[in-house]
């Protein structure tokens, strides 16, 4: 067996181990969900964890139980802003967050 063979054997086995609840956006409970609302831009005092320039944090408003929920991935709100969306992505009920799966623009 050659040296590169066992480096993949020993990488495959240490990802296996790597229990789900290490990873970040995973809840094995939550259903998947696909809510409709308007794209908004939030302003976060503390935003130390920036993925676009000027640390762009983006809500979906959902009309039908007016509620914001914060949208994860603020580069690809970013084009929706101040337009409807259809959001799917994975709901923590905890902190009102969407693990953004898919966007796309709703009709008016």
């Amino acid at each position: 067996m050659s040296f590169r063979a066992i480096l993949l054997i020993v990488w495959s086995v240490q990802l296996s181990a790597v229990p789900l609840a290490a990873h970040k956006h995973r809840q094995p409970d939550a259903p998947v969900q696909t809510l409709t609302g308007t794209v908004e831009w939030e302003y976060k005092t503390l935003a130390w964890d920036c993925d676009v320039p000027n640390c762009d944090h983006f809500a979906l408003y959902d009309d039908a139980t007016k509620t914001n929920y914060e949208l994860d991935n603020a580069r690809a709100a970013l084009p929706f802003e101040g337009k409807r969306a259809r959001v799917t992505g994975v709901v923590n009920a905890k902190d009102g967050t969407i693990h953004l799966l898919s966007i796309e623009s709703a009709k008016q």
